[in-house]
């Protein structure tokens, strides 16, 4: 049986930190191995992911499961019949579970999917549909509308680099939900800068991505004014951008090549996009009543969709809480296994 050490999701319902293994495999040092003794492996991982580790946890910065702290964890012991049975009662009712579970994410995969789809069109083609088109220069793109500019981001930004403002709230940078002011938790301990008068201001509507995840799509408008990490850039529009509309513009699957063209670093995954770069890169320019009619649509649009796809996320939500629920109440005793 493998138990996480270091850095396991271990207040994470979601996800598992001890597992089952059959068979011989490498396992680095940041994991516990353990070998059953006169109790059903299977029936040791279920009670080992049934376990609140918040009183067996050390560490102030990434968490930490000690083998002292291990060695204090109590494990239900009933007769080793009854662990055979509960375990296989549990293989059983996860396994149902867990098809449910992958059903409705794979319905979420086909909404960001169809997301994906109608941003990727809507930003590079418009709304109108029967518009004039002309040629361009831009990979992936073969037509865009005849009244439509391709011009170079230095043309449509101007980098903000503004520090010293330490009163202003934090804002994050995510891959999955853009630029959002940044909560803290109440769990534990997190890192805490020393000298917040480095980090840079972002005024509200700026453009702000990280250089280092910015062909990932961390990237998104600074929905208030706040600080973000000095290794973050900040693009300040110039007058008829609508920097929504570019927001969505770089997250289409053509812009994240061209910011891969631009991007440097030692190996791919490292990569940067510096302001100098970024400048460089070419972007449309439909004019600034179609931005704010393409926002808008997709705004709506895109609303219509991650609704949708928040209703199926709390449905998921519940499994892993009922899948939770039903390992403990096994493990405990809480229910008869027939």
């Amino acid at each position: 049986v493998l138990l996480g050490e270091d850095g396991a999701p271990f207040f994470d319902k979601t996800k598992d930190v001890a597992f089952f293994v059959f068979g011989k495999i490498w396992v680095n040092n940041h994991v516990h191995v353990l070998r059953p003794k006169n109790i059903n492996p299977k029936f040791l991982v279920y009670v080992l992911n049934a376990v609140d580790y918040l009183n067996f946890i050390d560490g102030s910065t990434r968490d930490k499961l000690t083998q002292g702290k291990m060695n204090e964890i109590p494990v239900q012991y009933p007769p080793l019949a009854e662990q055979h049975a509960i375990a296989e009662f549990l293989d059983r009712e996860t396994a149902r579970i867990d098809a449910l579970i992958a059903k409705y994410q794979r319905m979420i995969d086909l909404l960001d999917e169809k997301r994906l789809s109608l941003i990727g069109k809507i930003v590079t083609t418009g709304l109108n549909s029967i518009a004039d088109k002309k040629k361009t220069f831009l990979l992936g793109m073969e037509t865009i509308p005849s009244n439509w500019d391709i011009v170079r981001n230095g043309n449509l930004f101007i980098e903000r680099d503004v520090r010293n403002s330490p009163e202003l709230p934090l804002l994050n940078v995510s891959i999955h939900t853009g630029v959002s002011l940044r909560e803290f938790s109440n769990d534990h301990i997190e890192q805490m800068a020393s000298d917040w008068s480095i980090y840079k201001v972002a005024r509200k509507g700026d453009i702000v991505y990280n250089k280092m995840r910015m062909w990932q799509g961390a990237v998104g408008v600074a929905p208030q004014d706040g600080l973000v990490s000095p290794d973050y850039v900040v693009a300040s529009p110039n007058p008829n951008v609508n920097p929504y509309y570019y927001e969505f513009l770089f997250h289409t699957e053509s812009y994240r090549n061209e910011i891969n063209r631009f991007s440097h670093g030692i190996v791919p995954d490292r990569n940067r996009l510096y302001w100098e770069q970024f400048k460089q890169i070419y972007s449309l320019c439909p004019p600034i009543e179609e931005q704010n009619q393409i926002v808008d649509y997709l705004s709506r649009e895109t609303r219509e969709i991650d609704e949708a796809k928040a209703r199926i996320g709390k449905l998921i939500n519940r499994l892993y809480e009922y899948r939770t629920s039903i390992i403990t109440s096994a493990v405990t005793g809480k229910v008869k296994i027939n």
